[in-house]
């Protein structure tokens, strides 16, 4: 079994802790790390800085499309970031990782 990762920011720690925390309560992610970050980007032909809240959201391949639903239908942002990523774990995170979610 693989890990999954989803990375998606929030523009503050109050949207960042309810999603958070509706993920864990229903078992769609193991575990999630929230960070500050700074972030560039290029928005409608302008640089933008901005401090943003960057979640990196443990999950496995059955709750990704799930939780990338719920990012889509609940993000204040326009585009939401959403990155996917697969990642391989220890063998004892896997066992704990799997026991988490539904």
């Amino acid at each position: 079994m693989k890990i999954y990762i989803i990375k998606t920011t929030f523009n503050n720690l109050k949207d960042a802790e309810k999603f958070k925390d509706y993920l864990l309560n229903h078992n769609l992610a193991s575990c999630i790390q929230i960070s500050s970050i700074k972030s560039s980007y290029l928005w409608e032909e302008k640089i933008c800085n901005d401090e943003e809240i960057q979640l990196s959201i443990k999950t496995n391949k059955n709750q990704v499309k799930q939780i990338e639903s719920i990012i889509t239908n609940i993000h204040p942002y326009q585009i939401p970031q959403i990155l996917i990523l697969k990642a391989k774990a220890s063998k004892k995170y896997l066992q704990w990782h799997k026991k988490q979610i539904k």
